[in-house]
C-alpha cells in the first residue's frame, strides 16, 4: 500500500463547473509569487523533454509555461516541476490549490494529457503531504483541490510539485495559486467540483451486460425437497432460505488492535466486520516492520489472536505482505547487508519461515511480494530469480495459502498502457516460466480524482484475466469530499469487478474513518454513522446480491431458488416441526433433502 497521506482531500481535481475566471472567496494568502509557473524549477531538463515561456490569449491569464515531454522516463517524478513554498503553514490552516491547464499535443488513446499534483516535503524523505493525478483535454480547464492542514510546516518546508513524466505529450499550465485561508473557512466554502467518468449514465450499455453475467458467474440453483419418513413428498412446507456468508470475497482492511480491543469502538468495530465480511487482510499488522517491532512479542500474540478470532467467525484471512523490497519498508536494520547479498537473502528467507510458519494454517492468500516496481532497492542487489524463490520458499513452509504478486499498476491513468502496466505483466510472466507457485494477481484500487469508466475497468480484467491466474481486488479506497459521486462510483466499480469471472474478491482498504489511511475514503464516519458510499456498499453485498426467501413446496415435496453462492443456513417447517440444516451453495448448484 501507498503511505499515509498526511493531508485530507477534500476537493479532488476535476473539471470545475464555473465560469472561465471566476475568484475563490476573499481572505486567502497567496502562498506563491505572481506567475509562479513560469520560475519553477523543471527537472531532468533536456533528457526528458524542455519548457518555455508563452502569452496566452482568450484567457483570465495572460502568460503560461509549456511543457513538452518527449521521453518518457520511468517515474513520473523523474520528470517534474517543483517550487518551495516560502510561507508557514499551521495545523488546521485550509489550503486551497488552483491551476489551469490543457494539452496541445498528446500520444494517449484518450487524447488526454496526464499529470499529478504533488504537495511534499522539500527534502528528503519528500514525505507526500497530497497526492492527486489528473488529466486535461485539448481546452483549458481548471483544476482545484482544498487541504487541511494536519501539522505546522516552516518556511520552505513544503513544495509543490506537478509531474508530466507519463508519456510524450505537450501541455501548457497557467495560474497555479496556493491560497492558505487559515481556519477562516471550512472546506466546503470553497468552489466546488464536479467529477464525471465514462459510463456512469443510467442507461450505460455495461450495465445490462454486467448484469447477465453476474446472474450467470455468480449464482446457481439451490434445490431442496421435502418428504416424510415414508418418502412421501410433503405439501405447503415452509423452505427459509438465509445466505450466511458470501462465497465471493467481499471485504476490507482490518486492525488487529480492534479485533481485539474492550472499547465500545472495538465492539462496533468486531460487528460490521463479523456480519458483514466473508474476506479481510491486515491492513499493517503483518508487514516485516511491524512483525519485528520493538514489543514483537506482544504484537505478535495479539495479531495471532485477531487472526484467531476471525477465523472462528468463518472469515478467510489474506497475508499482507512477505517482501516490499525497498529499504523503505523493510526493517531498518537490513541495511548492513547492503554489500553482502547473501546475507540479505538469508534475512529474507528467514523471515518468510518465520511468519508463514507462525501463521500456518490461517491465512488463505499471501502477497508474496509488493509494488516491485516502485520498489526495487533489494531487487537491485540479488541474483535473478530470487522472487521466484520466495514463493518457493512459502509454499514449502505452508502448501495452503494462494501466493500473489500484488501491484497497483492495473486501474492506473484510466486504462492507458504504461510502463508499469508492462512490467507487472512481465514479472507475473518471468514468476510463471521460473516455476514459482504463484496462483493470482492483486490489484490496487486506490483512486483519488481520476476515475477508470467501468468499460475500461473491464477491458483491463480482461487483460489480467489472460494470464490464467486468480484475482483480487486488494485495496480499494475513493478519496473524494463528493460523497455523492463517491456513492456513485463505489456502486458502479462493485458491479464491474463482481461481474467480471477472473475476480474472486474486492477488499477496501479500510472501513471506517477511525481507522482510515484516507479518512475521507471510509464508508463509516467516526461516530460510525453510515456514508452514502457505504450504504452503496451494503446495498449491494448484504441486500442486492444477498439470497433470504421464504419459499413453499409443492405437490412433489420441491421447492427451488437462484441463489448467490457461497454458506446458507436452510430452515424447513412442516406440521409445526421444523430443521435448520447448513448448505453451501456452489458454481455447480446445490441440492438438500429434507425428511421428516
Amino acid at each position: 500500500m501507498i503511505r499515509t497521506i498526511l493531508l485530507l482531500l477534500l476537493l479532488t481535481g476535476a473539471t470545475l463547473m464555473a465560469e472561465p475566471g471566476f475568484t475563490p472567496p476573499p481572505g486567502g494568502t497567496e502562498l506563491l509569487p505572481p506567475d509562479a509557473q513560469q520560475t519553477f524549477f523543471l527537472t531532468n531538463v533536456p533528457k526528458f523533454g524542455d519548457r518555455k515561456n508563452i502569452m496566452v490569449s482568450g484567457q483570465s491569464f495572460g502568460q503560461a509555461v509549456e511543457i513538452r515531454t518527449n521521453k518518457r522516463p520511468e517515474n513520473p517524478w523523474d520528470f517534474q516541476l517543483c517550487q518551495k513554498i516560502h510561507s508557514p503553514v499551521h495545523k488546521g490552516d485550509v489550503l486551497w490549490v488552483s491551476l489551469w491547464m490543457r494539452a496541445t499535443e498528446t500520444s494517449a488513446e484518450s487524447q488526454e494529457a496526464f499529470s499529478q499534483l504533488s504537495i511534499e516535503q522539500a527534502s528528503a524523505p519528500y514525505d507526500k503531504l497530497q497526492i492527486a493525478d489528473f488529466s486535461a483535454s485539448r481546452n483549458w480547464q481548471q483544476f482545484a483541490w482544498a487541504f487541511v492542514a494536519d501539522r505546522d510546516y516552516a518556511n520552505d518546508g513544503t513544495q509543490i510539485c506537478l509531474r508530466f513524466g507519463y508519456a510524450p505529450q505537450t501541455v501548457q499550465l497557467g495560474a497555479v495559486q496556493i491560497l492558505n485561508y487559515g481556519q477562516t473557512v471550512k472546506p466546503a466554502d470553497l468552489p466546488r467540483i464536479s467529477i464525471t467518468y465514462p459510463g456512469m449514465e443510467a442507461n450505460a450499455a455495461w450495465r445490462k451486460a454486467a448484469a447477465e453475467r453476474i446472474d450467470r458467474y455468480r449464482k446457481a440453483n439451490l434445490d431442496v425437497t421435502v418428504s416424510d419418513s415414508s418418502g412421501k413428498p410433503l405439501n405447503n412446507a415452509t423452505v427459509k432460505i438465509e445466505q450466511i456468508r458470501h462465497a465471493f470475497g467481499f471485504g476490507s482492511c482490518v486492525v488487529a488492535q480492534f479485533i481485539n480491543g474492550n472499547d465500545a469502538n472495538s465492539e462496533r468495530y468486531r460487528e460490521i466486520v463479523r456480519d458483514s465480511y466473508s474476506k479481510v487482510v491486515f491492513e499493517n499488522d503483518l508487514k516485516w516492520e511491524q512483525w519485528e517491532r520493538k514489543d514483537k512479542g506482544q504484537h505478535r500474540a495479539a495479531t495471532l489472536a485477531a487472526l484467531q478470532w476471525l477465523r472462528a467467525q468463518n472469515i478467510q484471512v489474506r497475508g499482507h505482505n512477505l517482501v516490499w523490497p525497498s529499504w523503505q519498508f523493510t526493517p531498518r536494520r537490513l541495511t548492513d547487508y547492503q554489500k553482502n547479498p547473501d546475507k540479505l537473502e538469508q534475512q529474507i528467507e528467514d523471515h518468510i519461515r518465520d511468519i508463514v510458519g507462525a501463521t500456518k494454517g490461517q491465512i488463505s492468500d499471501w502477497d508474496v511480494v509488493n509494488e516491485p516496481y516502485a520498489n526495487h532497492d533489494i531487487l537491485d542487489l540479488l541474483p535473478p530469480g530470487s522472487m521466484a524463490r520466495w514463493f518457493q520458499l512459502t509454499h514449502e513452509t505452508d502448501p495452503q495459502p494462494v501466493l500473489f504478486l500484488n501491484d497497483y499498476a492495473g486501474f492506473m491513468q484510466r486504462g492507458e498502457n504504461t510502463p508499469h502496466k508492462d512490467a507487472f505483466e512481465q514479472t507475473l510472466r518471468e514468476l510463471k516460466a521460473q516455476g514459482a507457485p504463484i496462483g493470482g494477481l492483486g490489484i490496487q484500487a486506490h483512486f483519488d480524482n481520476q476515475f477508470t469508466g467501468p468499460e475500461q475497468l473491464l477491458k483491463e480484467l480482461d487483460r489480467w484475466a489472460a494470464l490464467g491466474l486468480r484475482i483480487e481486488i486488494t485495496e480499494f479506497d475513493l478519496n473524494t469530499s463528493d460523497e455523492g459521486m463517491q456513492a456513485r462510483y463505489t456502486r458502479d466499480f462493485m458491479t464491474a469487478v463482481f461481474s467480471h469471472p477472473a475476480v474472486e474478491s474486492l477488499l477496501m482498504w479500510g472501513f471506517w474513518e477511525g481507522a482510515h489511511w484516507k479518512p475521507q475514503g471510509a464508508l463509516y464516519r467516526k461516530d460510525w454513522s453510515l456514508k452514502p458510499n457505504g450504504q452503496a456498499w451494503n446495498d449491494l453485498v448484504l441486500k442486492e446480491w444477498h439470497t433470504s426467501e421464504t419459499l413453499t413446496t409443492k405437490a412433489d415435496g420441491t421447492a427451488g431458488t437462484r441463489g448467490f453462492l457461497g454458506d446458507y443456513q436452510v430452515t424447513v417447517t412442516s406440521h409445526g416441526s421444523s430443521k435448520t440444516m447448513p448448505l453451501t451453495l456452489t458454481k455447480e448448484g446445490a441440492k438438500l433433502s429434507v425428511v421428516f
